[in-house]
């Protein structure tokens, strides 16, 4: 492979799935609490959210909705978008996830440790 088909494959990459009006935000978490961590989410596209103010966040486009990513997951996002052939997986459905939950611990104003829910996905192939 070439340098320039190794870094030039950003501009002809397109997700061909077209969100209504009618779609919202969610958060990992409703998804969660509405289906358990055994559903599969078929994931229509990615996209990253520029100008909020947490800074960037990557998006999730499912059938009906959109869904907040965690900050972790900016550069896979990043790299999806710039991959040809993981943009075709999803164009034709064969890519999923499924949402879990995990324990953070963080240190509080006061030195305490605090333990945080914190959410994230795992990829999952559909066939």
């Amino acid at each position: 492979m070439g340098f320039a088909d190794k870094y030039n494959k950003v501009s002809n990459v397109r997700f061909t799935f077209q969100a209504d009006s009618t779609f919202e935000f969610f958060k990992l978490g409703d998804l969660l609490e509405e289906n358990g961590g055994d559903e599969v989410y078929t994931l229509r596209g990615v996209w990253i959210s520029t100008g909020g103010i947490y800074g960037d966040t990557p998006v999730a486009v499912l059938d009906d909705r959109f869904v907040n990513l965690p900050g972790h997951m900016l550069e896979t996002v990043k790299q999806i978008m710039s991959d040809a052939e993981s943009v075709e997986a999803i164009n034709n459905g064969k890519v999923g996830f499924t949402v879990r939950s995990y324990v953070k611990t963080l240190k509080g104003k006061n030195g305490k440790s605090v333990d945080k829910i914190c959410y994230s996905i795992d990829f999952v192939d559909i066939q």
